[in-house]
């Protein structure tokens, strides 16, 4: 009989069924391309560290609306801890350390970026419908007018 895991093989077990269940195909194949591996783990540990989140809460996986040649893009999903509930980013080529929110367009209601986040503080600014100093368009991303998310008939689709 096997004894229950606890601690850090618990853990570890949780982090590795919620890598899997994220994506399937790409978790079986994650060491075959050792540069897409070694990219997405530190991907992880920065939002992570970004979100105040224990980094085996974040998947790293192929991004299915955005890709740059042949390569797809990241697709970073932060599960919260508290609540389950799965925020997205992509990160920000032109920055390191920053990611980009992935929320609803206003007209489309596609999952675009919509806001730059690079503290805790960015996205409960965000968040925060309370704040009337907040306004969504200094956050609003280069990347939202155009990105490959919008419906073709969406008037930020480009």
């Amino acid at each position: 009989m096997t004894a229950a895991l606890s601690g850090l093989a618990a853990r570890a077990v949780t982090a590795a069924r919620r890598a899997r269940d994220a994506d399937p195909d790409g978790f079986a194949a994650r060491l075959l391309d050792w540069h897409t591996w070694r990219r997405r783990a530190r991907l992880g540990r920065m939002a992570a560290s970004v979100l105040g989140v224990p980094v085996e809460q974040v998947s790293v996986i192929d991004d299915p609306h955005r890709v740059y040649g042949a390569v797809p893009g990241d697709l970073l999903i932060v599960t919260d801890p508290d609540s389950e509930h799965g925020w997205r980013f992509v990160p920000d080529l032109g920055a390191s350390e920053i990611l980009l929110l992935l929320d609803e367009c206003p007209d489309c209601g596609a999952t675009v970026p919509i806001t730059r986040v690079a503290t805790l503080a960015d996205l409960g600014a965000y968040l925060d419908a309370d704040d009337p100093d907040y306004d969504p368009a200094q956050g609003c991303p280069d990347e939202f007018p155009g990105d490959p998310a919008h419906h073709p008939e969406c008037g930020f689709a480009t």
